[in-house]
């Protein structure tokens, strides 16, 4: 049993209405024409229709017929127009989709590649591996390959370039829970191994190998997940230039906040006490620089008395109260360990780190 297809039949076209509107227009001329040369040998019935208030409503009646064929011309011209505009619309959207692909294309590209030539890690999203509950999939840190010359490795053939990663661990496996850590237990991705890379399909896509290996869609993620400890600029610098490399470490006090030494549990600050090869004796607050201890007297101080404990370059660290102990602290550590700082007048240091006397203070 054939089934019969319903079809919209088709709109005249602009070009009909104006036909008919100049036909029309042309007949009713000469009808007027017609009426006006042969008025006297009319009928005598067609005479209402030519004179007085008949002959008004036929002439009503006809120009009413004439604008309402004038008027389906223009709004066929109307959607003529609006057909033509949706159709320029449409091919407009379509251009800038496509150009709006390209740009995401080319930022992927891009981003990754920079990620090859620049970066020492990042985290990676495969989404269609085990997306759980989030949809996001399986997160791991992959690693940049590069030659010696600092280039990304590739491989180059007549089919395909290739970029080599290596993978990493999943992110934060330490601290994930039970269940999570299940899905990458089940996971195909191969920790500690190397993978290819290309693009295709609108997305980055790795692989174990060419020729039948499976390809896992992934997407460059966050940059959290590998811990990254902070360093302080004196740590930077100590590796050019290790100023601990003759130094004997003698003692490290934990010193609490008030500057007093932490008996028990609690928090506190490391400091370090070193001699060097000269009997010189130097601190170092937790990853400070080291600081030269020794002992100096009041301004214009006569005679080998009055000598006070000094920290070398101490502020920012400690002033007051709270220096006074860390000073205390020292000073009986050296004591039982038999050690005496050095001596240094002080007319032999600069202006800025002479102690005044007590009542020039």
């Amino acid at each position: 049993m054939s089934q019969k297809t319903m079809t919209t039949p088709k709109k005249p076209k602009k070009e009909t209405y104006l036909w008919i509107f100049f036909v029309a227009l042309i007949f009713i001329s000469i009808l007027s024409y017609c009426v006006g040369a042969f008025h006297n040998h009319l009928p005598a019935f067609l005479l209402p229709l030519v004179d007085g208030f008949g002959g008004n409503i036929v002439s009503g009646i006809i120009g009413s017929l004439l604008f309402l064929v004038l008027a389906f011309y223009l709004n066929a011209q109307t959607e003529e127009n609006i057909d033509h505009i949706k159709e320029v619309t449409t091919k407009s959207e379509v251009t800038l989709n496509r150009r709006e692909k390209l740009l995401e294309t080319e930022r992927a590209i891009s981003a990754f590649e920079s990620f090859l030539k620049y970066e020492s890690f990042h985290n990676v999203r495969f989404p269609a591996i085990d997306p759980g509950n989030t949809g996001l999939g399986l997160e791991y840190i992959i690693y940049p390959v590069r030659d010696e010359s600092g280039l990304p490795r590739k491989r180059e053939s007549e089919m395909e370039s290739l970029f080599v990663i290596k993978m990493g661990h999943p992110v934060a496996i330490e601290v994930l829970e039970t269940q999570d850590r299940t899905r990458y237990e089940e996971s195909p991705i191969r920790e500690e191994e190397y993978y290819f890379c290309r693009y295709f399909n609108d997305s980055w896509h790795m692989t174990t190998g060419t020729g039948g290996h499976t390809w896992h869609e992934f997407y460059l993620s966050s940059k959290i997940g590998q811990v990254e400890y902070g360093v302080t600029a004196n740590e930077y610098m100590e590796t050019y230039s290790n100023e601990l490399e003759e130094m004997n470490l003698v003692a490290t006090l934990q010193i609490r906040g008030d500057g007093t030494q932490l008996s028990g549990v609690g928090g506190s600050t490391p400091h370090m006490l070193y001699t060097d090869k000269n009997g010189l004796v130097h601190l170092k607050i937790w990853k400070s620089k080291l600081k030269h201890v020794f002992y100096t007297n009041p301004v214009n101080s006569v005679g080998d008395d009055h000598w006070v404990l000094t920290i070398d370059n101490v502020r920012g660290y400690a002033h007051g109260k709270k220096l006074e102990n860390i000073k205390n602290e020292i000073s009986k550590t050296l004591a039982e360990l038999k050690i005496e700082p050095k001596k240094i007048p002080w007319y032999k240091l600069p202006d800025h780190k002479q102690i005044p006397r007590a009542n020039q203070a």
